[in-house]
């Protein structure tokens, strides 16, 4: 992270959201999910992409969604 933070704006949401940002997206929801103990930049910058409204739909997407679907299930 020390490389990347060197240049790296401050959060997504002070030069706006990023590409990077997009594909670190699905990153962030499992450092979350795990656990994983973050240093003080790190927990900032997952909080920020958390509350973007694009994640804040997606997540609520992802909740809504039935655990099960018949067309996906499959006898082999």
């Amino acid at each position: 992270m020390t490389a990347w933070s060197a240049t790296a704006a401050p959060s997504c949401s002070a030069a706006g959201a990023r590409i990077a940002d997009a594909m670190y997206a699905p990153v962030v929801t499992r450092l979350i999910t795990y656990d994983v103990k973050l240093d003080h930049r790190c927990r900032a910058y997952c909080d920020t992409v958390m509350a973007m409204p694009e994640m804040i739909d997606w997540c609520e997407a992802a909740r809504r969604e039935p655990l099960e679907i018949d067309e996906l299930e499959a006898e082999f």
